[in-house]
């Protein structure tokens, strides 16, 4: 993992279409939709791996087109 490649939940939202609420809520439900493996804590601090959301959103995409969406 490149630490170049970590970005606050802040930093996400300014740098894709999701709202930073959104993000959150996502962040909040890791565990259960899968987001946990871009997830790095640092003390109390959330940090995302860009590279991993990358791969994430994609998945999502893929997931959606095979769903017949």
């Amino acid at each position: 993992m490149n630490h170049q490649n970590l970005r606050t939940v802040h930093q996400l939202a300014a740098e894709t279409p999701l709202t930073e609420a959104a993000w959150r809520w996502l962040l909040y439900r890791r565990k259960d939709n899968g987001l946990d493996a871009a997830v790095v804590c640092v003390g109390s601090r959330i940090l995302l791996d860009v590279e991993r959301v990358g791969e994430w959103l994609e998945a999502r995409r893929e997931g959606a087109r095979g769903a017949g969406r």
